[in-house]
């Protein structure tokens, strides 16, 4: 089996090989006649294309070193924009600032003009309403003056009367209450009235005489004189004034003072007005000497404190004062 194969190789050596000898030169160079020609073609083809690619590509790129310098220009002149922009928002930012710091400053200012105004405008209406406060409290003050003076004038021309003082006001009360009391004290001296023939002054005495009745006192005579002066006078024994030297006053000659000075104070705790104790005439024949134990009781009109001077005034309540503070029983 080892020949035929060892055969095969040698026919193939012998036969085959020198035609393939001669055709595949052939083959090669039809095949490499083609193949030049179809790569001088492409070749054609791709420079044809690489050409135009290149043209185009070029184009473009002039186009877009165009628009680079361009965009270099723009951005250049972006840049310096953006520079002069920034220098101008940073001036205005300033300009800004400033305005509003001095806006600010301005505000303050009026704010503190206004509180100033304000502050000003405040304290002359306190000032203002002070005033008128006291202007209210002076026009009050005139007002409770003149309500005080109407009071005194309606009560200086009602007539006197004998009313006690109202209960509410107890030290008052009480005083009229010792002082009508202490004429009791007196009881069996004898007084005699001389009063002006004015209604008023008849009635007043006329409430004396009652009272000092009701008080024990003998009342020895009620006459009509021409004159007497305002208010009413109470004329007590002069003592033992005339002999030389003075004796010691007889209890009869205490009593007549005592006796004054404690109707006089009754009238005063009263409210009457201008009560005067007198001394009597020392001359035994005169028409006002007073004996020992007796009173004069003279009713005259009754006095008004608007046509009274001054010092009449001052004289009248220094003597109350000093009666006040005097004994009223023995």
């Amino acid at each position: 089996m080892k020949h035929p194969v060892k055969i095969e190789i040698l026919v193939y050596i012998l036969v085959i090989l020198p035609i393939l000898a001669m055709i595949i030169p052939m083959s090669i160079a039809t095949t490499s006649a083609a193949t030049s020609n179809a790569v001088s073609d492409y070749l054609d083809v791709r420079i044809t294309s690489t050409e135009s690619r290149l043209n185009s590509l070029s184009g473009e790129a002039n186009r877009w070193h165009e628009r680079y310098f361009r965009s270099l220009v723009a951005v250049l002149f972006i840049g310096i924009w953006t520079l002069v922009c920034q220098f101008s928002a940073t001036q205005r930012s300033r300009m800004v600032s400033d305005a509003q710091s001095e806006l600010l400053h301005l505000r303050e200012i009026k704010a503190t003009n206004e509180a100033r105004q304000l502050s000003q405008e405040t304290e002359a209406l306190r000032s203002q309403n002070l005033e008128t406060q006291r202007q209210l409290v002076a026009a009050q003050e005139a007002l409770e003056l003149e309500r005080k003076t109407q009071l005194e004038l309606q009560k200086s021309l009602a007539p006197r009367d004998f009313s006690a003082p109202d209960p509410s006001n107890v030290a008052r009360f009480d005083a009229f209450v010792e002082k009508e009391r202490a004429m009791k004290q007196f009881a069996g001296i004898e007084a005699a009235i001389e009063v002006i023939p004015d209604f008023e002054a008849r009635r007043a005495a006329g409430i004396i005489e009652d009272k000092i009745r009701n008080a024990g006192w003998v009342v020895a005579s009620n006459t009509l004189v021409d004159t007497t002066p305002d208010g009413v006078t109470l004329l007590r024994h002069p003592g033992n004034l005339l002999k030389n030297p003075p004796a010691v006053p007889a209890a009869d000659e205490l009593k007549s003072k005592q006796a004054a000075s404690a109707l006089a104070g009754f009238l005063e705790a009263l409210g009457w007005q201008d009560v005067k104790i007198q001394t009597g005439s020392e001359a035994e024949t005169g028409r006002l000497y007073v004996p020992p134990n007796k009173v004069v009781i003279q009713v005259g009109f009754k006095p008004n404190p608007f046509l009274d001077p001054e010092w009449g005034k001052k004289m009248r309540e220094r003597d109350q004062e000093i009666r006040r503070k005097m004994p009223a029983s023995r």
